[in-house]
């Protein structure tokens, strides 16, 4: 019996072809209403025990089977495992006498617990060959109804005697009574503990009500439910939805299942059974369905608690079909008929119970489970769409991991399959991706000139931006929806400034820097005149932004002359007169400004050198220095100064002779 649970419905899966064949003759009967169920419970076993008509089923982690007439006298023992499934017996209450009531488990599964009105059997499910032990109930006293709580530990019992009605909590492994409770003479014929809520519900009198587990307090009472002498108000719970599910009737008239609010016991809703008093009830566990069976050979009905249909399950076995379990693990229905003591095993079909999924955030690690109800084994395919990129399903588990590699909104339909059926449920999985900017640097603009320049930025749209530190230049406007930064700039000069791109998922920012340049203007006057020979120096100005570049473009300037491409500096010693004629060019980043100027040198002047003392007349010699341009003049000048002088000595001596005759 050491199997997993995936084993049996490994092997019933193997046994599909004859299981259908099989479903097929049964299912031909009409439900009682029209069912919601995509497909109805299907046989995938059937075996025949030693030990007659079943009246109590308990499926049993360890894929086992545990049942027992109401008779008494032996627990059969059925390993699911096995092909076919073989079935073992033990005694029950040897020499006892007593009626079966219930079959229950503690947490780990280790022990066993049959309750009649005498006492109770522990069965050592760990040692088969143990022989259960007997705890008998006290003198005068009868057990009921019997469950354990796996948070204080305890097994409950509910009794009657002489001396009242209680509830005890029992030692599981001792048997040993730890504190009795009583209960103001209600007789609870049925007790169900939900464990997350630490309630004991309890039908008695035709009333539920509900008790703290840890004092047994009474904390909500139901309004009165209707009970007859052969229903024993059969209790499931459903802790997931927060319902306590009870049959209710007399058994001649309407019968039906109510649910409860769990915490409050207020009447929620009904679902009708029928004129055929019930018996067993079990919520399939984490899915959608209850099951309740009846006092009779009527087919046990399948509730369907989303759409509130009831539908018979007709591939239920024949006569008396009171022996109702479900298996919570592997999601198979387990159902005794009393022809050929024979146990039909039903597979549930699979249900979506999942409807929507987490959101997913891109290149972080992403984890969703499609719950589903419904026998194992199943499998899941996506059947229609696709899953985001970087996400995958595992096809035997449901479960959608991987990291998202791509933002948006994504839609596609998971389908899973079992041995008795399918069922589809569409999904949308967003994944969030909040912006990143791209766009790292923007291009310079020109005052006066036409700009464009765009931030992009990756990530789920719509994304919307702004400047959100600093301003952009004046002329200049930032498109919130495109992030396109356009018009024509005034003013030059440096500007910073830093954009933030949001989205739904979130923000980025990034700094940029923008010059604006002004493209050169010279305007600085002609150049003075130079002299040859003369040291000289002129400096060609003009506005923009810098740096600007100065160039000769045209013609050239006097030999002795550089022009400074950086300061725009004429310099040096011009070695030629002239009159020379050029352009000098001003360049930026922005554009360029040319003018054309005219630079005249003067020839270097000429200087006289000294004169002599004169001697005699028109002996002497001239000392006159002559320079520059008027040299030829001055030496001209000179020459007639000596002629004159000449002259005018020779006339002087003359008149001086006639003087002296």
């Amino acid at each position: 019996m050491s199997p997993s649970p995936r084993s049996s419905a490994r092997r019933w899966s193997a046994r599909v072809l004859g299981a259908a064949m099989l479903a097929g003759a049964l299912v031909a009967a009409p439900a009682l209403q029209a069912s919601a169920v995509s497909s109805p419970p299907v046989v995938v076993d059937q075996f025949t025990t030693t030990n007659g008509a079943f009246l109590l089923l308990k499926p049993s982690a360890g894929n086992v089977l545990y049942s027992t007439n109401s008779g008494g006298g032996n627990l059969n023992v059925t390993d699911l495992s096995a092909s076919p499934p073989s079935t073992t017996q033990r005694v029950l209450r040897a020499g006892q006498p007593g009626t079966n009531r219930e079959l229950d488990e503690n947490t780990d599964g280790s022990r066993l617990y049959v309750t009649s009105f005498t006492g109770i059997d522990v069965v050592d499910v760990l040692n088969p060959s143990a022989v259960s032990v007997f705890w008998p109930a006290p003198a005068g006293t009868s057990y009921y109804s019997t469950a354990y709580d796996p948070g204080t530990g305890h097994l409950l019992v509910s009794t009657m005697g002489s001396a009242g009605s209680s509830i005890v909590e029992l030692d599981p492994a001792s048997g040993a009574v730890i504190a009795q409770h009583p209960t103001a003479n209600l007789s609870y014929t049925q007790l169900a503990v939900d464990a997350p809520r630490g309630l004991l519900y309890g039908t008695a009198s035709g009333v539920l009500t509900a008790m703290r587990t840890s004092d047994l307090t009474v904390v909500a009472t139901s309004a009165a439910i209707a009970v007859g002498t052969a229903n024993s108000n059969g209790v499931a719970i459903d802790s997931a939805r927060g319902r306590v599910y009870v049959t209710t009737g007399s058994g001649s008239g309407s019968n039906d299942v109510s649910a409860f609010d769990a915490s409050t016991l207020a009447t929620l809703a009904t679902y009708p059974l029928g004129s055929t008093a019930s018996a067993a009830l079990s919520h399939i566990a984490s899915s959608n369905y209850l099951v309740a069976s009846f006092l009779s050979s009527s087919k046990p009905r399948l509730i369907d608690l989303n759409t509130g249909t009831v539908t018979q399950i007709t591939a239920a076995p024949t006569g008396l079909n009171r022996g109702l379990a479900v298996d919570h693990i592997n999601g198979y229905i387990y159902n005794a008929g009393t022809t050929n003591s024979q146990v039909t095993v039903l597979a549930t079909a699979v249900d979506i119970l999942t409807t929507t999924v987490p959101s997913a955030s891109a290149g972080i690690a992403y984890t969703a489970s499609i719950d589903t109800a419904g026998s194992l084994p199943r499998s899941f395919a996506v059947s229609n769409g696709a899953l985001p990129q970087g996400l995958t399903l595992d096809s035997a588990t449901g479960i959608i991991a991987g990291t998202p590699t791509t933002g948006g909104t994504f839609t596609f339909t998971l389908t899973a399959t079992n041995v008795a059926g399918t069922d589809s449920q569409a999904y949308t999985l967003y994944v969030a991706q909040p912006p990143v900017i791209t766009t790292t640097t923007v291009p310079n603009g020109e005052s006066g000139t036409a700009y464009a320049a765009t931030i992009a930025a990756t990530g789920n749209g719509p994304i919307t931006y702004s400047v959100s530190s600093g301003a952009l230049p004046a002329g200049l406007a930032l498109d919130a929806a495109t992030g396109s930064i356009s018009g024509t700039p005034t003013t030059a000069g440096s500007y910073a400034f830093q954009v933030t791109a949001t989205n739904a998922d979130g923000t980025d920012t990034a700094d940029y820097a923008l010059q604006i340049l002004a493209a050169p203007v010279i305007t600085s006057p002609t150049p003075p005149a130079a002299s040859a020979g003369a040291a000289y120096s002129h400096t060609v100005t003009a506005s923009g932004s810098g740096p600007i570049t100065f160039t000769v473009s045209s013609g050239a300037l006097p030999a002795g002359l550089t022009l400074d491409a950086s300061t725009g500096v004429i310099s040096g010693t011009p070695t030629v007169s002239g009159s020379f004629t050029f352009t000098i060019t001003a360049t930026n980043a922005a554009g360029s400004d040319a003018r054309a100027y005219t630079l005249t040198v003067a020839a270097a002047p000429v200087t006289p050198a000294p004169s002599s003392t004169p001697t005699a007349a028109g002996t002497g010699t001239s000392k006159l220095a002559v320079t520059g341009s008027d040299g030829a003049l001055a030496a001209s000048l000179a020459g007639g100064g000596l002629v004159l002088l000449a002259v005018g000595a020779g006339i002087l001596i003359r008149a001086r002779r006639r003087h002296l005759s």
